[in-house]
């Protein structure tokens, strides 16, 4: 998700939800739903409290204050931050450079990385291995490893 310009309430919820969160420099956010006598109610209180801890989102909430993209990006709210001018062909360069990535797999550490979360290290690797293996009997892991080979991009299957 790139952010810019201003990013306010229920958007900042939606920007939660995502895996990847990139901001222009000029960008402001903040939570403003306690200024209108209500609160984040997509998943708003419980995804900011993960991501930048519970004070901090104690201080977002209930301050309603605006922030900007340097503070999201110190406390961890985004990935990067680019100059305004930029912030497009990066998301592109990113959104590219996943695309590129074989589909089966992206998915499977899209899984064991929310799904692990918090769970013990033990269960945690054998998500894992539960996964590898699957992925290791699929067409896609037969063409990854034939592309390399022959020097070409993949053709992935999906299968």
């Amino acid at each position: 998700m790139a952010l810019h310009n201003r990013v306010l309430g229920m958007a900042v919820e939606l920007v939660l939800a995502c895996d990847i969160r990139l901001m222009s420099d000029d960008c402001q956010w903040g939570m403003y739903e306690l200024r209108f006598g209500t609160i984040p109610d997509l998943g708003g209180t419980a995804r900011l409290a993960k991501i930048v801890g519970q004070s901090r989102a104690m201080e977002i909430l209930m301050t309603g204050r605006t922030y900007s993209a340097g503070q999201a990006l110190e406390w961890g709210l985004v990935n990067h931050v680019y100059p305004a001018a930029d912030l497009f062909d990066e998301a592109e360069r990113m959104a590219r450079d996943i695309a590129k990535m074989a589909p089966l797999a992206v998915g499977a550490v899209k899984k064991v990385v929310k799904k692990g979360e918090g769970l013990d290290l033990m269960t945690h690797l054998d998500m894992e291995v539960n996964l590898q293996s699957i992925l290791l009997r699929s067409e896609d892991f037969t063409e990854g490893v034939t592309a390399m080979m022959e020097g070409r991009e993949p053709d992935w299957k999906r299968k």
